[in-house]
């Protein structure tokens, strides 16, 4: 029998304003300026604008170009993509899923009994263990944003590279 979710007891009039974001990326601003990959930073833009407090949970490393927005915060767990990197890729896509969990697990509750958000957003399919147990065993409404195949893009690769990279994913 599957567990029934979380009942929430809000008043009808409750606005969420708090959120956790669990991502594995260090820096979502890839484009430079005060732009990333848009429709995070405008997720991020328009909630902040909206009265709410974003805290990113994210692997340890070089940021910059985080956008300088009153409600946007970050904390950090060790990197452990970078840490793995000299791997081959069939070992880390074993080692990696665990790592996350180990490392992440602990560090998002801890952020949520000091932060006390009122949602929690996961980035990525790395999140949807961790994301899954907040919400169990927290019961803070929880929900995961997967993102779409990059290695599409990668036309400029040899024909077997592209349909291998495409297959995996």
């Amino acid at each position: 029998m599957k567990p029934a979710a979380p009942k929430l007891d809000l008043p009808v009039n409750t606005q969420l304003k708090k959120m956790l974001v669990i991502s594995p990326w260090e820096s979502m601003w890839s484009l430079g300026g005060q732009a990333g990959v848009s429709d995070d930073y405008r997720f991020v833009d328009a909630f902040t604008r909206n009265g709410y407090e974003l805290h990113f949970l994210i692997p340890e490393g070089h940021p910059g170009g985080q956008p300088d927005l009153a409600g946007f915060h970050t904390h950090c767990y060790p990197n452990l993509f970078e840490a793995v990197s000299g791997l081959p890729v069939p070992i880390k896509r074993l080692l990696i899923p665990l790592l996350f969990n180990l490392f992440v697990l602990p560090e998002a509750f801890r952020l949520i009994g000091r932060l006390r958000p009122d949602v929690v957003l996961g980035h990525s399919h790395y999140s949807s263990l961790v994301t899954h147990l907040i919400r169990r065993f927290k019961a803070i409404p929880a929900g995961v944003k997967l993102f779409g195949v990059m290695d599409l893009v990668h036309t400029e690769w040899p024909g077997w590279k592209y349909l291998f990279k495409n297959f995996e994913q």
